[in-house]
């Protein structure tokens, strides 16, 4: 930065305009990557479809690229609004008997996958829920390492978990992405619309119909990681940010009175592919030599 207010400032001539316009940390691999543009002109732009797993604790699900086979396939949680109170008190817990939101990951990779640029999620849901209200959903992406939380290249040491890492997130996941939106902005911009970045206009609301199945298109924060071999890409879909408001029984995401004993169903089948879109970008023939745009810059 320093470099760039010399040049522009100062008239001093550092050499940053003869550099590549855009640079990338890759927390997977602890480098810089530079490139003429962003997002990256020779990106691939890879679905990776949710489905139904095999296990009966979570994660429930599977993500991978191929796409569903099943004709009829979907996954259930319980709307979190409904929370039981502790006597006495002003304090509602969620309630140990629901599932409150879905977990998928995919197999171990088998080989590594590096994502940069923007994320997006396709969402194809419905709700049992009879009296409109104002919810969300969010959509968090992590990763998992072959024996825990993935570990931080340039410290050794597994990395910070980010302030939005919730009590649903395990610990073993070390988050990358998050995103959420409100299910009555829903509505697109197609002509604003690009791979990974869908466009909403969050003006003329659309309730929800109950038992009617609904495409959301979720922006979600970009995320600029090598998933190595052998790791895991997990995805989280809920409802309601577990920490966004542990005191109410009610998510600040909704308003008025709290929903009751609402069903939430996701689809993941060949006419409902729910999915993730996600950024491949493969290495360049022959790297650009460049300094670190920030010398001194140790990631945690």
């Amino acid at each position: 930065l320093l470099r760039w207010f010399d040049y522009w400032l100062k008239e001093i001539d550092t050499g940053i305009m003869d550099e590549p316009e855009v640079a990338i940390y890759d927390n997977g691999t602890g480098r810089w990557q530079y490139e003429d543009e962003y997002p990256v002109r020779r990106t691939e732009w890879k679905r990776f479809y949710i489905g139904t797993g095999l296990t009966s604790t979570s994660p429930w699900g599977s993500l991978g690229e191929d796409s569903p086979g099943r004709q009829k396939d979907s996954s259930t949680f319980k709307h979190p609004s409904v929370k039981r109170q502790i006597p006495g008190s002003f304090i509602f817990l969620p309630n140990p008997d629901n599932k409150e939101f879905l977990a998928f990951t995919t197999p171990p990779l088998e080989e590594d996958i590096t994502i940069k640029g923007p994320v997006s999620m396709t969402l194809y849901a419905s709700t049992t829920e009879k009296r409109p209200s104002d919810w969300a959903f969010f959509i968090k992406i992590g990763e998992i390492g072959p024996d825990g939380p993935a570990l931080n290249p340039v410290t050794g040491k597994p990395f910070l978990r980010p302030d939005w890492t919730d009590a649903w997130t395990p610990k073993e996941v070390n988050l990358w992405s998050y995103g959420n939106l409100k299910t009555k902005f829903r509505r697109l911009d197609e002509s604003r619309s690009k791979p990974g970045n869908p466009w909403h206009s969050f003006t003329d609301p659309e309730i929800l119909e109950p038992n009617t199945v609904y495409e959301f298109q979720i922006e979600l924060v970009p995320i600029f990681n090598t998933f190595k071999k052998g790791h895991k890409i997990w995805l989280q879909i809920a409802c309601e940010d577990k920490d966004y408001n542990l005191w109410d029984s009610k998510s600040s995401y909704v308003t008025g009175p709290s929903p009751r004993s609402i069903d939430i169903t996701v689809y993941h089948s060949r006419e409902y592919p729910s999915h993730l879109v996600l950024p491949v970008v493969r290495d360049k023939e022959k790297d650009i030599k460049v300094k670190s745009p920030l010398c001194d810059f140790l990631p945690h």
